[in-house]
């Protein structure tokens, strides 16, 4: 090979590998990790410690995803700042699941995973009644848990749920309430709030020294975190 040719390829190896190192230096840049903090860009959001750490994904999130990826969790984040909820369009395959996983680690935040098809039903949803000692008890399913304890609820396959599922999942989303099978009511946390301080100047006015909050489960109301 002529020296001219050596040092042209030389020269154009060297190009690939700082373009390449330039490409991960502003990846790496671009979203950045602290122990109180994640930021994507000029987005930033506010780091708190998961209260049970086994619901947090771990091994979806590295510093090699591409680009396009780092876009989309950038406008996740947005959504997620704005108290918006977050619906995903794409061709089948992993890679809505891996982005959602992806940003609940980058963000530290606890999920419960349901996957609808169309043997998924309102139990499946809400609560489900086991014979336990010979009396019936209601178990809630994810979608309950996941309102009680602010956690992220993560729904796959909407295009699969059956017509008798979708009001249901319409009636979380859009109002955040639901009816549960043995009767309580879960309702959003500012209307809750309301309820209680309405429930305050009520029994302060009766002079009663009943336990709001007990006297508020009594009547069938859930607090949606």
């Amino acid at each position: 090979m002529h020296l001219k040719n050596l040092l042209a390829l030389h020269s154009g190896i060297y190009r690939i590998l700082r373009d390449r190192s330039q490409f991960f230096l502003i990846k790496r840049k671009y979203c950045t990790r602290q122990p109180e903090s994640v930021s994507i860009g000029e987005i930033v959001k506010e780091i708190k410690s998961a209260e049970r750490p086994e619901y947090v994904p771990i091994k979806y999130y590295n510093d090699n995803i591409p680009l396009s990826s780092l876009h989309h969790l950038r406008w996740m984040m947005q959504k997620d700042i704005l108290g918006q909820d977050i619906f995903l369009l794409g061709p089948p395959g992993p890679r809505k699941r891996n982005l959602v996983m992806q940003y609940l680690e980058l963000t530290n935040r606890e999920h419960e995973y349901v996957a609808l098809s169309r043997d998924t039903t309102e139990s499946d949803l809400k609560q489900r009644r086991e014979i336990v000692h010979g009396t019936a008890k209601y178990f809630d399913q994810s979608a309950v848990i996941a309102a009680k304890e602010g956690r992220v609820l993560v729904l796959e396959g909407i295009e699969k749920a059956e017509r008798n599922v979708l009001p249901v999942l319409n009636n979380l989303l859009e109002n955040r309430e639901m009816h549960l099978e043995d009767g309580r009511l879960l309702i959003p946390a500012t209307r809750y709030d309301k309820l209680l301080k309405v429930c305050v100047v009520w029994y302060r006015n009766r002079k009663t020294l009943l336990s709001i909050p007990q006297r508020l489960v009594k009547m069938t109301f859930l607090r949606i975190e």
